[in-house]
């Protein structure tokens, strides 16, 4: 693996844990996940879901699923370093 399909499991990996952990989702199915699926806590600790997403999405490989959870990856990653957010 080189550093470059390093950098895209871990945006994969960081965007599907973050949207588990902290977000309401699209119809809301990662709050319905926390709610109905904890998975013996992991949804409520992102760096220890992380462990478990980086190993499950890199025994996937690269697929459409995979690059979009990386694209979001790194769109959060660069949302993250402008300081923005949305107050509603």
């Amino acid at each position: 693996m080189n550093l470059l399909d390093w950098l895209y499991f871990a945006a994969a990996a960081w965007y599907i844990s973050y949207s588990l952990t902290h977000t309401h989702g699209p119809f809301g199915i990662f709050e319905w996940i926390r709610e109905q699926l904890p998975l013996g806590g992991l949804t409520n600790c992102i760096i220890c879901l992380m462990v478990w997403a980086a190993l499950i999405l890199s025994l996937i490989g690269r697929n459409v699923v995979t690059d979009a959870l990386a694209i979001a990856g790194v769109a959060l990653w660069l949302h993250g370093f402008t300081g923005w957010r949305l107050n509603l």
